[in-house]
C-alpha cells in the first residue's frame, strides 16, 4: 500500500470512513464457541419388591380338660343363719332392737307393702303434739305403675302445713326417700325406724329446727 500513494489522493472523508471501518474489524473480538450443555442423566433406584409374607400358622385350640373336677365342698350352715358359727361370733347381734314388722321374732322377710301402710297408719294415730307441737300427718303422694299408694309422712311443729305455711316458716323442709329400687327394701326398713324416733323418740329435738317429710317406700311395686 505504501509503494503505491495514490490512495493518498482519495477524498478525506472516504479515508476517514475506511480507516474507522477497519479499526472498528480490528477492534471486534471474535467470541470463541459456546460449548454445548452437558445433559444431566438422573438415575432413579427401584426399590425392591416386598418379600412375600409367610401365610399365618393355624391356630391351635387348647383341649376341654376331660379329667372330672371335684365338687366344691358345702358351706357350713346353722339352723339360724346362712353363715359359720365362727362369722355369727365375730358379728354378733347389735344390741340394739328395732320395732318394725321385719324385725319381729322368727321373722324372715322384710316388712310387706300392707304391713308398711298399717306401720304408718299407727304411727299418724299413736302420735300426740308433745306440749301441742309435733305434728304427724300423711301424704299421698301418687300411685305406683300397679296402683299402689306412694304413701309419706310429714313431721312439723307447725301449726299449718299446707304448702305456703311451710314456706313462710323458714325452716327447711328435709325429703327422705327409701326403697327407690324395688329390690333392695333394707332404707324402708330403716325410715320406718327413723319415722318412729322422730314421733316420739330421741330425734324429736330435730323438728325444732326443720320439717322433715319421709317416703319409706317408693317403688312398692318392686
Amino acid at each position: 500500500m505504501l509503494r503505491n500513494p495514490a490512495w493518498l489522493h482519495c477524498h478525506p472523508q472516504s479515508i476517514s470512513l475506511w480507516l474507522t471501518g477497519l479499526l472498528c474489524a480490528c477492534g471486534t473480538p471474535v467470541a470463541p464457541p459456546v460449548p454445548p450443555t452437558p445433559t444431566t442423566v438422573v438415575l432413579t433406584a427401584r426399590a425392591p419388591a416386598p418379600a412375600p409374607v409367610p401365610a399365618p400358622a393355624p391356630a391351635v385350640f387348647a383341649q376341654p380338660v376331660t379329667e372330672p373336677v371335684a365338687p366344691l365342698s358345702p358351706l357350713p350352715s346353722s339352723p339360724s343363719a346362712p353363715y359359720s358359727a365362727a362369722v355369727a361370733a365375730r358379728f354378733p347381734d347389735p344390741l340394739v332392737t328395732y320395732r318394725t314388722p321385719a324385725f319381729e321374732p322368727g321373722r324372715s322377710g322384710f316388712t310387706t307393702n300392707a304391713e308398711m301402710q298399717s306401720a304408718l297408719r299407727g304411727l299418724e294415730q299413736a302420735a300426740s303434739p308433745i306440749n301441742g307441737q309435733t305434728q304427724v300427718k300423711p301424704l299421698l303422694l301418687g300411685t305406683s305403675q300397679k296402683g299402689l299408694p306412694l304413701q309419706a309422712l310429714l313431721f312439723t311443729r307447725q301449726a299449718r302445713i299446707d304448702p305456703a305455711s311451710l314456706r313462710a316458716s323458714n325452716r327447711p323442709t328435709v325429703l327422705l326417700v327409701g326403697q327407690q329400687h324395688g329390690d333392695e327394701p333394707a332404707g324402708s326398713e330403716a325410715l320406718l325406724v327413723l319415722a318412729q324416733q322422730l314421733a316420739s323418740g330421741p330425734l324429736q329435738g330435730l323438728l325444732d329446727r326443720i320439717n322433715v317429710l319421709l317416703l319409706p317406700r317408693a317403688n312398692p311395686d318392686g
